[in-house]
């Protein structure tokens, strides 16, 4: 049945009646307007969000030449994100054929090069993933990218010259071009003994950046020649020493003030990872060494613990933890002189460009 102009006039009087009874009550009118304006702020942020990443890249990306590399960004939000790439100077970064692209995914591309195609504003450089929507815009950590030219090499041992019952340095030398991404494998001895990385015992220590460290020489000793092996990081090149290293020993022709071997101004170490602070030194008489960490402007003593020893001049603190950093001193002396180095011990949550001193 249809209703007459009546009834529809009651009801719409009735339906202004009630908006004009809300809005003539200050509580009721705060309410409505929240309510829409809840309702709204709702809606928008459920179809707007600014960007955020799900995938930053590595603050520092290797590779040779012979595999290239991809570094992966990716972001979320609403609307979805545009990804970009940016150089140093914040200039967005455009492809290059064969050499550098990025895919549509976002993802930045160095392909397999030859070696005169190596250019350093391209392989040398640091790169930013921006990404971006109506909202607004992120930008990533700073990426290092370092390319490397696959050289083969051959690492060299040398004689050592050694006053008896001291420590001998071993040392596994490679071409400077290539230093800094060469690890070594394993020493070998004449007879077959085998050494590995961290191996150590009563006689022998292998440190983690490579030098093996004989303890006590005496003429036993000089009976054997050693041997090093090497491996790239990035090629996996593996090379054998061209050369076999020799210990002499030197008889004292009297007293002598310590010579330090091996030391270490800086260590830079991951953090939980182990620490290697090297203090070795030779003389006569054999100098004794002893390490000390500074305190407010004081030495303390490192006493021997589950994390904390000293051997033969090397301190080595376990499972490395950020209250580790600071300035260690190394103090060395015998009958003639006594000497000082300082080291100091850096923590780091991210893997240190090169663990060299």
């Amino acid at each position: 049945m249809k209703e007459n102009n009546g009834v529809k006039c009651k009801k719409l009087w009735g339906l202004l009646g009630n908006i004009w009874f809300i809005f003539n009550r200050p509580a009721l009118q705060f309410g409505f307007i929240f309510l829409v304006t809840g309702v709204a702020g709702e809606v928008t942020r459920d179809y707007l969000q600014g960007p955020f990443f799900s995938l930053e890249p590595n603050h520092l990306v290797e590779f040779s030449n012979n595999s290239g590399a991809e570094v992966k960004c990716s972001a979320t939000g609403r609307p979805w994100p545009a990804l970009q790439w940016t150089n140093r100077e914040g200039q967005h970064i455009q492809d290059v054929t064969g050499i550098r692209y990025i895919t549509s995914d976002g993802t930045l591309v160095f392909a397999p090069f030859k070696p005169d195609d190596y250019r350093q504003d391209i392989h040398a450089a640091v790169y930013t993933c921006v990404a971006s929507n109506k909202v607004g815009s992120i930008r990533s950590r700073d990426v290092q990218v370092r390319a490397v030219i696959q050289h083969q090499f051959k690492p060299q041992v040398h004689n050592v010259v050694i006053t008896k019952d001291n420590t001998a340095l071993l040392q596994c030398h490679v071409p400077s071009v290539v230093r800094q991404f060469v690890s070594v494998e394993s020493w070998s001895r004449s007879d077959g003994v085998v050494y590995r990385q961290n191996h150590s015992d009563d006689n022998v220590r292998v440190l983690q950046t490579g030098e093996m460290l004989v303890y006590n020489v005496v003429n036993d000793n000089t009976q054997y020649t050693y041997m090093c092996k090497a491996k790239h990081r990035l090629t996996g090149y593996i090379a054998t020493s061209a050369t076999y290293g020799k210990l002499t020993i030197q008889e004292p022709h009297g007293p002598s003030s310590p010579r330090f071997v091996l030391k270490c101004s800086s260590v830079k170490v991951l953090e939980g990872q182990q620490s290697e602070l090297p203090c070795v030194t030779e003389g006569w008489p054999v100098p004794t060494v002893r390490w000390y960490k500074e305190y407010n402007g004081k030495l303390e003593s490192l006493p021997a613990t589950e994390r904390v020893s000293s051997d033969h001049g090397i301190l080595t603190i376990r499972d490395t933890e950020r209250y580790d950093e600071g300035l260690y001193v190394c103090i060395t002396n015998n009958s003639v002189e006594e000497k000082r180095e300082k080291t100091i011990l850096k923590v780091t949550s991210k893997s240190p460009l090169n663990y060299l001193c």
